[in-house]
């Protein structure tokens, strides 16, 4: 919907609102996962793994970057994180993305954990063993991810998240398993085992490579002792020793959480660190509007131009970030478009509305816009069709642009809006 909405409207839209706001029936599954079992030749068992796919109205991209979730047998985590994937899907600060949970069992600790010549008190006193962490990083990368590849539409693009042990085995198959994870998320990671010497192999290997593009963001609370130390060590360790040939590779940020303890530091992680991960992907078309809106109204020429350095920029970013596919985002245009009004450019409005219209075909908000963009013209016969295509695309009651679209139509074609 654009923001051109006239007041008479926005009175008809708050009555039209009140009338749909009424509860559901029944009950509703906010979240679908599909539950299956990869056979493992590197753990020599069947595992459980849990799957997650975007809505199919999250975007016009056919294929997506998979993120890997260890400790998915942790259900309140696990649903956190996939709700905070969608939400930020949904508000376009990530491209959609697809989720692999990973349970772990009885032997978790084992899994996690590489080889060691101190084993924690807590895995002693458990009296739980150590040293599997590399065939778990031949289950993940070696046969998970190729399972998956095999079965649904994926990029090669991977990401990898963790908490605690399962924080340290993302970073240490990251570091040692260079070019499979682009992403790396690790919220308290138990990077204090071994006396602080898987760390030190983790900062070895990461500085080293000077190929393989990645970003890694790790955190702790502040209330965690001895795990919070030994993470902002990593964190001095790793930036001092990364050349200058590495740095154009690795992106790296360590986050410190105030007030938070070892068990909710990874519902804040989750989100800042996909936000930041795909920050450069993110399109400051509010800044760009205000630049146009300062001053004279400026000429086509200088939309174009400021529209075609917003897609070149995010086309260049996606590419970086692995996904090459991503579609310029809808809102970007709309606004650029909605500029166009203002600078009394209707023409120019209408051919953004309309390649919208294109690149977004089940878009309601789209179709929307396109009919009060053709209104601007006074072409009503095309915005009666485009209001209708609106009301054909909407699949849900509180979709505002449905809402206006039915406002319109009643004073259009009243016999459109039923």
């Amino acid at each position: 919907m654009s923001y051109a909405t006239p007041l008479s409207i926005l009175n008809a839209f708050v009555c039209c609102a009140v009338a749909v706001a009424q509860p559901a029936q029944g009950r509703t599954t906010l979240i679908a996962v599909t539950q299956a079992r990869v056979r493992s030749a590197a753990l020599g068992q069947t595992r459980d793994v849990v799957v997650w796919l975007p809505d199919a109205d999250a975007g016009p991209a056919s294929r997506y970057p998979v993120l890997v979730m260890m400790d998915a047998q942790d259900q309140n985590n696990f649903r956190s994180l996939l709700a905070n994937v969608r939400f930020l899907i949904d508000r376009k600060v990530i491209p959609p993305l697809m989720v692999l949970g990973v349970p772990l069992g009885a032997s978790r600790d084992h899994d996690m954990t590489p080889m060691m010549k101190e084993v924690p008190p807590p895995i002693n006193q458990a009296e739980e063993t150590v040293g599997g962490a590399d065939a778990m990083d031949r289950f993940i990368v070696d046969e998970l991810l190729p399972w998956a590849d095999a079965r649904y539409p994926t990029l090669p693009t991977r990401l990898i998240v963790g908490h605690s042990l399962g924080a340290m085995f993302a970073l240490y198959t990251a570091a040692r398993r260079p070019g499979i994870f682009r992403v790396v998320i690790a919220a308290s990671p138990s990077l204090y085992a071994d006396g602080g010497a898987i760390s030190a192999d983790i900062v070895a290997r990461l500085a080293a490579d000077s190929v393989h593009a990645r970003s890694i963001f790790v955190t702790s609370g502040d209330v965690e002792g001895f795990l919070d130390q030994s993470v902002s060590q990593f964190a001095t360790t790793l930036t001092s020793v990364v050349h200058d040939s590495v740095a154009p590779h690795l992106a790296f940020r360590r986050q410190r959480y105030e007030g938070y303890n070892h068990f909710m530091t990874p519902l804040p992680t989750v989100i800042d660190g996909l936000r930041w991960a795909y920050a450069p992907m993110w399109v400051p078309v509010d800044s760009v509007f205000a630049d146009l809106s300062a001053g004279q109204p400026k000429d086509a020429g200088q939309i174009l131009a400021a529209w075609n350095g917003l897609e070149s920029r995010f086309h260049a970013s996606a590419a970086s970030l692995g996904v090459p596919e991503a579609p310029f985002p809808e809102y970007a245009t709309n606004l650029l478009a909605y500029y166009c009004t203002l600078a009394k450019q209707p023409e120019l409005a209408n051919r953004l509305f309309r390649e919208n219209v294109r690149r977004y075909p089940k878009s309601s908000n789209a179709e929307e816009s396109l009919g009060e963009g053709l209104l601007a013209v006074n072409d009503t016969a095309g915005a009666v069709a485009a209001f209708r295509r609106t009301l054909v695309l909407s699949t849900r009651d509180d979709d505002l642009n449905a809402i206006v679209a039915r406002v319109f139509l009643r004073h259009l074609h009243p016999k459109s809006s039923s």
